[in-house]
């Protein structure tokens, strides 16, 4: 009996033993502090003394953004300094951060605002987990946190007087995955993946950046470490001028400011004017908005003022016109405006008080005129039958953010019945648009045309990648487009043409209703539809859009959404 008792005992506790193993890991798995994560992810990469060794990195290789792919090129250098290059058709992108100052160039150079070069600086901190540690900062262990294919250990990171950054560790290599940072402008994520060994230390070649309104994902060819790399490469190219005297302008785009009625059938009590402020400064200094006031004026007569806080112009501050519309500018305030009609606005005063890094105080101001337009050319509606404007001549509507389309139309051609699809609308052949005649809506001369943009394959699907790598990028964003010179400086732009069918060619006089091609998916287009706008000049993103009315329409200004038939 005692061996019996003896044999159950045994294989009771050989039992609890087994029973007990997993709640051990998961004890000890429980006892990691956060900063044990982090030497273990250290040790991960290589060791301490192999990171140390490292001073500077190389890389280039493939990115991809919005349906483009271009290059990239990547120079940073212990303990701060950072450089990007970043070359796709259309987009010609440096950054740099040189340790105190962060700058970009694009057309010109510009100073970086507080907010973007908070970012960058967090970006260029070399060897940031070694440098985390040996800082002593601040880190603590929220936990694990499934993360797409992987489990992670979520670190929680505090620098002094930088923001909050939240570390992603796989909690079975260590391996950082990902890394969030709270910024005042949004969140930043940056994912990591496809770590090589180069040099006894482990690199991604893969990375993503998503930030509010952009991904970018990295594939990196090559990594070099220890490269010699002077300071010189990180310089702020506008440090020379850091002494002179700032010199700030302001300006507007659209350059003429015109206001139009609300109404929808019928005129009414109030009307719309939409605009960007630009703010340069000679070199492309950073400044920063504080105060604005706005005077409405009706002759000599100032009937409202406005008065914007710091944080209402932080909320309208964009970059908007540096890429297409090549402006130095160092930052754009847009702004909405509705007013009652029977205040008879005609103009504006818009005073600006801007700081500069140093805590100078600087003080702008600029007459804006405002007016109804007089169009000279009588035009007829470029497409025959039942149609819907999607997009068109409303104040919050997304064409007036570009340069040239401030008061364009996106038209989609209807069925016998006012349909816009004839079965599930998952072929091009399924909208009734497509196909359909584009006419000149008046006479002319026609001063643009291009006939060789594919369409895309399907509405929803943006062929980017495809237009992009076409001749005159810019152009081919508006696919296969006319642009017709109507001899009183408006021009009409009519645009996604079927690839083909483009009838005209670049001198050729049109007549009003002549057919100059048919209505196609082409270019920056995400189904068959015509767009049309009427314009200051020939150049699309560098003139002023003008708003325009039809007279073949019982309402000569379609608005979106309303069923209508152009006879």
């Amino acid at each position: 009996m005692i061996e019996a008792m003896r044999k159950k005992l045994t294989i009771f506790a050989a039992t609890l033993a087994l029973s007990l193993a997993p709640v051990a890991a998961v004890a000890q798995a429980q006892t990691l502090t956060a900063r044990q994560i982090l030497e273990k992810s250290i040790a991960a990469l290589g060791g301490r003394e192999n990171l140390a060794k490292i001073q500077t990195r190389t890389a280039s290789g493939e990115v991809q953004t919005r349906g483009m792919t271009g290059t990239y090129q990547l120079w940073t250098k212990a303990p701060d300094k950072l450089k990007t290059k970043l070359d796709i058709s259309i987009q010609h992108i440096e950054r740099g951060f040189d340790g105190t100052n962060g700058w970009e160039k694009r057309t010109s150079v510009r100073e970086l605002s507080a907010d973007e070069r908070a970012r960058l600086k967090q970006r260029a901190l070399f060897n940031p987990l070694l440098q985390y540690l040996n800082a002593g900062v601040p880190a603590e262990l929220k936990g694990k946190r499934q993360l797409p294919g992987a489990e992670a250990y979520e670190v929680r990171l505090s620098p002094k007087g930088e923001p909050t950054v939240t570390l992603y560790f796989d909690t079975s290599s260590f391996l950082l995955l990902r890394e969030d940072y709270e910024l005042e402008d949004g969140e930043l994520k940056i994912s990591y993946s496809d770590y090589r060994k180069v040099n006894n230390v482990l690199l991604p070649f893969h990375i993503q950046e998503e930030s509010p309104g952009q991904t970018l994902s990295v594939t990196f060819d090559e990594q070099r470490l220890n490269a010699p790399l002077e300071d010189s490469l990180f310089k702020n190219p506008l440090g020379e001028h850091k002494s002179e005297p700032y010199e700030v302008s302001l300006s507007t785009i659209p350059l003429h400011v015109y206001k139009e009625n609300d109404g929808v059938e019928r005129a009414g009590a109030t009307e719309s004017f939409v605009f960007n402020i630009l703010v340069k400064e000679k070199w492309g200094r950073s400044v920063e908005p504080s105060k604005a006031t706005i005077e409405f004026y009706a002759g000599a007569n100032r009937v409202k003022s406005l008065e914007l806080s710091e944080t209402a112009l932080k909320a309208v501050r964009k970059v908007s016109y540096q890429s297409l519309a090549a402006q130095d500018e160092v930052f754009d305030l847009a702004h909405h405006f509705s007013e009652m009609v029977a205040l008879y606005i005609d103009k504006l005063v818009y005073n600006l008080e801007l700081t500069t890094p140093q805590g100078q105080t600087l003080r702008k101001s600029l007459e804006i005129p405002v007016s109804v337009y007089a169009q000279k050319t009588r035009l007829t509606f470029p497409l025959k039958g039942e149609f819907v404007v999607a997009a068109g001549h409303d104040f919050n509507e997304e064409h007036k953010m570009e340069w040239s389309q401030q008061y364009a139309y996106d038209i989609i051609g209807l069925g016998p019945r006012y349909e816009i699809i004839r079965t599930k609308g998952e072929t091009n052949e399924d909208f009734y648009g497509w196909g359909r005649e584009i006419i000149a809506p008046a006479a002319g001369r026609v001063v643009y045309a291009r006939n060789d943009v594919p369409d895309n394959a399907r509405p929803g699907l943006i062929s980017t990648n495809i237009f992009i790598k076409l001749s005159e990028p810019m152009w081919a964003i508006a696919g296969n487009v006319v642009v017709i010179d109507h001899g009183n400086v408006e021009y009409s732009m009519l645009a996604h043409m079927q690839q083909g069918s483009v009838r005209v060619h670049v001198g050729d006089k049109v007549k009003q209703g002549e057919v100059l091609g048919l209505l196609g998916n082409s270019g920056n287009s995400d189904a068959p539809h015509l767009h049309y706008q009427l314009m200051a000049g020939p150049i699309l993103y560098r003139n002023d859009g003008l708003p325009s009315r039809f007279e073949n329409l019982d309402n000569p200004l379609p608005k979106r959404g309303i069923f209508m038939e152009a006879k």
